[in-house]
């Protein structure tokens, strides 16, 4: 097996919206993307655009560069 045939599979637009939705019901207001998992440019652009605040940053030790969504 080569790198190259393998893909990449995307987190949606939609399964993070559900993601956020959650975490907002439990009273949170920030949503942690693992920087394991891909979010393409198009869908972060997407959330700003939506008008949450989105940036890498360490959520502790274990999420190093991680995606953070705040509302």
């Amino acid at each position: 097996m080569k790198a190259k045939d393998l893909d990449k599979k995307e987190l949606t637009i939609e399964e993070i919206r559900k993601a956020i939705k959650e975490a907002n019901e439990q009273g949170q207001y920030k949503h942690l993307i693992p920087h394991w998992l891909f979010v393409s440019e198009s869908i972060i652009a997407q959330l700003i655009s939506d008008g949450f605040k989105v940036y890498r940053g360490d959520w502790d030790l274990y999420a190093i560069n991680a995606l953070i969504i705040e509302w």
